[in-house]
């Protein structure tokens, strides 16, 4: 049976915004209920990574999201991408660029064989 994990641990970068401990867990509790390995990407037994470059503004509303670094699958890319558009992220802690903050992520799908 394979099953699918998403995990983005360690390949977070934001500019714009001075983040703690607390908004960086709170960005992973968003990225846990948000980011799931995409079914289309399990059925076709597709792995690989996605960078995506998120640009929010100071009180955490997605202004726009792209791919970086795109995998091999457009179900990976789409899975990835799709969750940002107009989401809105945990709000940035004072004082963060009115101008918009950008975060750079990757996210790594791994498949798991059972």
């Amino acid at each position: 049976m394979l099953e699918g994990e998403a995990s983005a641990d360690g390949n977070l970068r934001v500019t714009g915004a001075q983040v703690g401990a607390d908004w960086r867990a709170a960005f992973r509790r968003w990225l846990d209920q948000n980011i799931s390995y995409p079914l289309g990407a399990l059925r076709e037994g597709e792995s690989g990574s996605v960078r995506v470059r998120v640009i929010a503004g100071p009180d955490g509303r997605v202004r726009s999201v792209r791919l970086t670094g795109p995998s091999g699958s457009p179900s990976l890319n789409f899975g990835t991408t799709f969750p940002f558009s107009g989401a809105q992220l945990p709000a940035f802690p004072p004082p963060a660029d009115p101008e918009g903050v950008t975060i750079d992520l990757t996210v790594n799908y791994i498949l798991l064989r059972r």
